[in-house]
C-alpha cells in the first residue's frame, strides 16, 4: 500500500485520507482519495489499514523489491561460481 505514489505509507497519506473523509458514499471514492480498501467509502476502515502499514522512516523494503535483491544476489552467485571451474 503505497497511497500517494511517492513510496511511503506516510503522514502525506493520512492528509488525503483527511481530505477526502467520506464515510456516507457522497462521491466517488478512489484508491488515490484514500478508499484504500475499495469499498467506495473513504472512512474509518482505510485509516485502519494506514495505521497498519505506516512507516515514517520508510525503511521498510515491499515484497517485489526484496524478491528482486535476491535474485541479483542468485546471478551474481552463479556467476562466481562458474568462473571458479
Amino acid at each position: 500500500m503505497r497511497c500517494n505514489g511517492d513510496g511511503l505509507v506516510d503522514s502525506a497519506d493520512l492528509a488525503l485520507w483527511q481530505q477526502y473523509y467520506d464515510p456516507l458514499p457522497e462521491n466517488t471514492n478512489t484508491f488515490w482519495m484514500g478508499d484504500w480498501n475499495e469499498d467506495g467509502l473513504v472512512d474509518s476502515a482505510d485509516l485502519a489499514l494506514w495505521q497498519q502499514n505506516y512507516d515514517p522512516v520508510g525503511h521498510t523494503p515491499e515484497p517485489a523489491t526484496l524478491a528482486l535483491l535476491a535474485l541479483g544476489r542468485l546471478v551474481v552467485l552463479m556467476r562466481r561460481c562458474k568462473r571458479s571451474w
